[in-house]
Parts: structure tokens; C-alpha cells; sequence
């Protein structure tokens, strides 16, 4: 009910609506509520309780001026649960009325719409929801908790074909799995597409389906003047949603356009202040232009306002061992997590890269050898095979067992199916297969066209990750002037995450360059942070 009253409220423009994942850290009735208003950036609150006896609800729900304790209305309902959509969408109605809020036509028709007429469709939708919400609180738990979402939209839009909001739902599930999974197949692209057609087919000015859409122009194509577009459309339709502007930063991330991409971070914030995923992204894009102390500063906001703060504790110390070079923080938060559950399982690539920097080759491999997700994804998004970071541990580990896993690698990488020729992480995983075979021609041909396929002027982060990457592969093969020449090259980049001055002389990778006069040079230059250009 929550949920369903702030998303008829936000379609207001006339108000100004904090998002779920900032309102969902309150009780129903938060002893102070000026603490709380002080807290979102609001003047008032809607609070209030739920009963359910049977088929009955009874509700009871007052809407109050946090600055001097005074109610501007309240009242109690008692309805069948039939009548669920109609009494939110009359309290809406009514607390709009009550701020004197102007609803032009189509913003009084969506605060009346009813979303289905089934009820089991509904209940579906919200279970699915749960799973969902986890899986958006932490990524790394969406290989875990999306899949179950996914079957419980599928089966609300079985119970109701028309129920438009659930296809939207469904498509956009579809994408994060494609995107943080990661499930980069074309079978996915095609599931998410199939069920957001559907939801705009049934409701053309749903904003929820243009978001969807957006996510797959974006995320699927890379296509950002599609995906622009469409959350143009969206933010008609959501005008308070945090999601817009969050994922227009992210668009403006990957164009390179840094003031933009900290601007719209920080615009996120102010309609989803007590979330952590805005300051965690806004913290994240810090650290891309290596402006170390400022991610610390918005990823340690993110920690205090989250319920859980594992996800976010990994991350600031991430941030920390890309800073500062100490795995302390980092080590510590890992020891935290407990074995057998989501979170740990989901970490997995970070507890490899924990020993991988600790030099502790053996267990980085025990990790990757326990592990069964089929690929890993990096900070900048570039996904590699697992068994590729097993053989590299086992390679540093002097281990004969690393040939035979670098050819799996290789024969992974060279038959995969058409459609994903033109990923260039999969190139990269043939060239630092060939690499570590001693193919060297391969090793470059590979590694080269995994660059050309993704350059920085088509995605300005993970292209900066592969120019990276790319330079890790020539230190491999011997080429120590190309390393050097790409990682020059790196400096201006949204690289931060990928390389810095502490992980060159931290991560293993390099030691092979270490000793080279360019390397403390090169070091040293890798302290400045990145300019951020006023927008023009």
C-alpha cells in the first residue's frame, strides 16, 4: 500500500515525493517526525497502518506538517479488499487536496487508475516485487533474486494479460539481468523486449514501460539518444522518481560528460535521500575520475542510510584499496559475510581479488575453483569468464593446471555463438587466453579488436576499463612500450576503479614493468584526479 500510494502521489508534478527506498527505513509511526521530515527534505508526512482481517482492510492515515506537529488531514477507511486500488487512489486524491496540489487531466487519470482487476495478479506482482527491490538494494544479488521475480511477474501476467505494469516489470527485470548477472545473451534481449512491446502496446503512456525501454537501448545497444528519449517520456509520467535522473548520470557516465554525470547523481540524491544506491553511484562516479576522498565521503553516506550496510561496506573499502592501497578495510568487510548465503556467494569476485592483491595465489584459485557463476563482472561492467581468473591464479601460482584452463578459456571465448562477436569482453578473454597460452600474435589481434569494438568515444567507462585491460595484456606478452603508451593514454579517462596509483603498485599484473623508470613516474601522475569540466 505504501508503495502504491507514493507512485500515484509522484505522478504529481505540483508535489515533491521521496522515493520507497528512502520512506521503506521508517516504522508507520516514526516517533519524531520532524527528524524524519529534516531527513527526506520535506514539510510533510503521510503516515499511518494497515490491518487486514480477512477480506477486510482497515486503514487508518494522517498527513501531517513535520515543522510544527500539526495534522492537515486524517481519516480512517474500512473496505473489502476488493476495493484496495480505489481507497489508494483516494487517498492520493485527498492528500493532494489537502497540499493544494494542481492535477492537470492525465495526472488525475493516473492517480484513479487501477493497475489489474485481479487480485491474484496483484498479489504476484507485489511478491515479485520483494525479490526485485533486494536484487536493486544490492546487485549482487541479482543473479540470486531476479530470477524468482522474473517467474512472478511472468505468472501475474498470466493471471492477467492486460496487466501492463507487471510486462513492464518483467522487461526490465530481463534487463538488469542482462546487465548485472550478467546474462549478456541475445535470448535475454529478446525476453526483455518481448514483454516491454507488450506493456507499452497495453498502455502506450506508461511511464514504468518507456524506463524499461530506456534500459534497453542503453544497457542492450549502448544506443544513448534512444534511451534519452524515452526517459524524457518517462519523467512525464514519474516526475519525482530518482530513477530518471539516475539513469540519465549513468547516460552521461558513459558519454564522458563528467559534470553531467555529478550533477545528475547528486539531483538523485535529493528525491531519494535516505537510499544509498544514488550516493553509492554518485561515490562510484568519484572514484572513475580518481577523486578518492569524495567517493569515501558519498559512499560513507551511503553506508550510514542503508538498512544493510554489507554491500556498501565492500564497496567504500574497494574505494579504499584504489586510494590508498590498504586491504585492511577491505579484508575486514569480507570476514563479515556469511558463508552460505547470497551476499557471500555473489562477493565471490571480490574475495579473489582480495588475495589476488595479497598475493595469495592459492586461495584466489580455491576461490575461483568453488565459485559457479560463468562470468564475473568488473566495477566498469566489462564481464570475463570465471575460469579466466582461476587461470591466472593458477599461472601465478606456478601451477601446470593453468595451461589446460587457459585453452577451456580460449575454447569458450573463439566458438562463442555469433551474436557475441561483437562483445568485446569476450575478446579480451581470448586475448588474455592466447596470452597465457604464449600465443602471442593471437593475444594482440584479440586484445586490439576488443578496443575497437569499445572505444572510450562509445563508452567512456568501460572502454576506459578495456584500454586498461589492453595494457595488462601487452605487459603479458612483453610489450612493455605499448603498456606504457596505454596507460599514459588512460590518465584522462574515467579510469579510476580500473587503475590508479595504488593499484599500480599493489596488483601483481605489473610487476613485470615495476622495475622500469617509467613505472614511479607513471605512478605519480596516476595521483592527480581527473578535472571535472563545467557542462557546456
Amino acid at each position: 500500500m505504501q508503495d502504491e500510494i507514493l507512485t500515484r502521489l509522484a505522478g504529481i508534478r505540483d508535489l515533491k515525493v521521496i522515493s520507497r527506498t528512502s520512506t521503506a527505513q521508517y516504522a508507520s509511526q516514526p516517533p519524531n517526525l520532524k527528524i524524519v521530515a529534516e531527513q527526506l527534505g520535506v514539510a510533510n508526512v503521510l503516515e499511518g497502518s494497515v490491518q487486514k482481517s480477512g477480506e477486510q482492510v482497515h486503514i487508518n492515515l494522517q498527513l501531517i506538517d513535520a515543522r510544527n506537529d500539526s495534522h492537515l488531514w486524517a481519516q480512517s477507511f474500512n473496505r473489502d479488499l476488493k476495493d484496495i486500488f480505489a481507497v489508494e487512489a483516494e487517498v492520493a486524491q485527498k492528500v493532494a487536496d489537502a497540499l493544494k496540489a494542481q492535477l492537470v487531466p492525465e495526472e488525475a487519470a493516473r492517480v484513479a487508475a487501477v493497475p489489474t482487476h485481479s487480485e491474484a495478479a496483484y498479489e504476484l506482482y507485489l511478491q515479485a516485487n520483494s525479490h526485485f527491490n533486494r536484487a536493486s538494494d544490492q546487485d549482487v544479488l541479482v543473479p540470486r533474486e531476479l530470477p524468482q521475480a522474473i517467474v512472478l511477474y511472468q505468472r501475474a501476467l498470466d493471471a492477467d494479460p492486460q496487466f501492463a505494469l507487471a510486462a513492464a516489470a518483467l522487461g526490465r527485470s530481463h534487463m538488469h539481468m542482462y546487465f548485472y548477472a550478467p546474462d549478456r545473451s541475445e535470448t535475454r534481449l529478446a525476453s526483455a523486449k518481448s514483454a516491454i512491446d507488450r506493456a507499452i502496446t497495453l498502455q502506450p503512456d506508461l511511464g514504468e514501460g518507456h524506463f524499461a525501454l530506456a534500459l534497453y537501448h542503453y544497457w542492450g545497444h549502448r544506443d544513448y539518444p534512444a534511451a534519452t528519449a524515452e526517459l524524457q517520456i518517462a519523467r512525464q509520467q514519474l516526475s519525482n522518481s530518482a530513477e530518471v535522473p539516475r539513469m540519465l548520470a549513468a547516460i552521461a557516465r558513459r558519454q564522458g560528460r563528467a559534470a553531467d554525470m555529478i550533477a545528475g547523481f547528486q539531483e538523485a540524491t535529493l528525491l531519494d535521500p535516505r537510499s544509498s544506491f544514488s550516493l553509492d553511484q554518485l561515490g562510484l562516479s568519484f572514484a572513475a575520475l580518481r577523486r578518492f576522498a569524495e567517493a569515501d565521503r558519498a559512499l560513507g553516506q551511503a553506508e550510514a542510510v542503508t538498512r544493510d550496510p554489507v554491500d556498501e561496506r565492500v564497496t567504500r573499502a574497494l574505494n579504499t584499496v584504489a586510494w590508498k592501497g590498504d586491504l585492511a578495510p577491505l579484508r575486514a568487510a569480507l570476514a563479515a559475510l556469511e558463508p552460505g548465503t547470497d551476499v557471500y556467494a555473489g562477493n565471490a569476485a571480490t574475495y579473489f581479488e582480495l588475495h589476488w592483491w595479497s598475493r595469495d595465489y592459492a586461495a584466489a584459485a580455491r576461490v575461483a575453483q568453488n565459485n559457479t557463476d560463468d562470468e564475473w563482472s568488473d566495477s566498469a561492467n566489462i564481464a570475463l569468464p570465471r575460469l579466466l581468473y582461476l587461470a591466472w591464479a593458477q599461472q601465478a601460482s606456478q601451477d601446470p593446471k593453468a595451461a589446460e584452463t587457459y585453452a577451456a578459456v580460449r575454447k569458450i571465448a573463439t566458438t562463442a555463438p555469433a551474436q557475441q562477436s561483437q562483445r568485446a569482453d569476450v575478446h579480451l578473454a581470448a586475448a588474455f587466453a592466447a596470452a597465457g597460452l604464449g600465443m602471442k600474435a593471437e593475444a594482440l589481434s584479440e586484445g586490439q579488436r576488443a578496443a575497437e569494438l569499445l572505444p572510450t568515444s562509445r563508452d567512456a567507462l568501460s572502454g576506459a576499463a578495456v584500454q586498461v585491460y589492453l595494457a595488462q595484456i601487452y605487459v603479458r606478452v612483453g610489450e612493455h612500450d605499448l603498456a606504457f603508451a596505454l596507460l599514459q593514454a588512460s590518465l584522462p579517462l574515467l579510469s579510476g576503479q580500473s587503475v590508479s596509483a595504488a593499484l599500480l603498485k599493489l596488483d601483481p599484473v605489473w610487476d613485470p614493468i615495476r622495475s622500469d623508470p617509467r613505472f614511479a613516474a607513471l605512478s605519480t601522475q596516476f595521483e592527480q584526479p581527473i578535472d571535472i569540466k563545467p557542462a557546456p
